[in-house]
């Protein structure tokens, strides 16, 4: 075993438990544009200058497996690298949008995400038109999740950023934020998984997709 992957086994093992039972994340690669942290039987995680994270579950794998599967920005357990660049799109929020108390309702954030990953996809040379009728494939959402941290309303003009973060053989992750197109004051941010069907039955991601989306 390297001094250097001994040296991160042992800040591990040495961490302080919380109370969940898990050590605190500890810094094992870093970059101008994020960090690695990994959790000793919990997670790997990769915190942006922004403030969003990658988290890949680990299973049984160690971490230092995680680590090398992770260099480079690699996802793992996908062999691809996702896609570094965010997409973003701007709009203008609808009187439709709003709820009784005036601000976007709650579950109308997943439409806008829905909005910024449409045209990621159309960014990448493969608009969800084109994979349905050339490959033959559909690409349905199967989870999902946002965190919301501040209020949006009627015709506010917000910014969506989408990014492909994690690729597997027949799903892939995009991750979104939302936030205000003049201050850059945050409103939301989440992901969904979207899974490969042909035939209603779960298929391979098609390979125009893994070369555009892995670049």
């Amino acid at each position: 075993m390297s001094r250097r992957r001994e040296t991160i086994r042992n800040g591990i093992a040495r961490g302080k438990k919380s109370s969940r039972g898990q050590p605190p994340p500890y810094p094992v690669e870093s970059s101008e544009n994020g960090a690695w942290r990994l959790f000793d039987g919990g997670g790997l995680i990769y915190t942006r200058p922004y403030g969003d994270v990658v988290v890949s579950s680990i299973g049984r794998r160690h971490p230092l497996e995680l680590l090398e599967a992770a260099r480079g920005s690699r996802e793992v357990g996908s062999g691809r690298s996702p896609c570094l660049s965010e997409h973003v799109t701007q709009f203008r929020v609808r009187y439709a949008d709003t709820d009784k108390a005036g601000v976007v309702y709650y579950a109308n954030y997943l439409a806008f995400f829905e909005v910024g990953r449409t045209e990621l996809m159309r960014s990448l040379g493969c608009p969800y038109a084109a994979l349905e009728e050339e490959e033959g494939v559909i690409m349905p959402v199967i989870e999902a999740h946002v965190r919301y941290q501040a209020p949006a309303r009627y015709d506010d003009l917000l910014s969506v950023a989408s990014r492909v973060t994690e690729i597997r053989k027949v799903r892939l992750r995009i991750d979104s934020r939302i936030f205000d197109a003049a201050t850059g004051e945050p409103r939301a941010e989440g992901w969904v998984w979207l899974a490969c069907l042909k035939g209603g039955r779960p298929a391979p991601l098609p390979t125009r997709l893994l070369q555009v989306a892995s670049k």
